[in-house]
């Protein structure tokens, strides 16, 4: 799984409807509003930070204009792609020798699956 391209979001409008899985390209690209929709504050909160990380490794804003202007004016989807292009494998989260924010060779009895995290 890859933070910047798999479907991994969990959002419903922003004037409700339904829970939808979606990648970032959807969020960076297009003008619908979204909200988080995890089942506690804290996650979405830390979902929240970890979007903003992301769009300020990939793209990071020289001043405060160019941040609303990014705001305002979705990317294109060939924009995007540029933009996730030198970081597309710093964001494998089982990547064979640096999974994204992770330490390999710890050692469990049992593996968890990351659908537990999100219970």
């Amino acid at each position: 799984m890859n933070l910047l391209i798999d479907n991994w979001i969990p959002v419903r409008p922003r004037n409700g409807g339904k829970v939808q899985i979606i990648n970032l390209q959807s969020l960076y690209c297009s003008r619908d509003q979204w909200r988080l929709s995890l089942p506690r504050d804290d996650m979405e909160l830390a979902a929240l930070a970890l979007l903003v990380c992301i769009g300020q490794i990939i793209d990071p804003a020289k001043d405060d204009v160019e941040f609303r202007h990014r705001i305002m004016n979705p990317l294109t989807e060939d924009e995007f792609q540029q933009l996730i292009a030198p970081w597309i494998d710093m964001f494998y989260l089982n990547h064979a020798e640096h999974p994204f924010m992770q330490t390999k060779g710890v050692k469990a009895n049992d593996v968890t699956p990351m659908e537990k995290l999100l219970a």
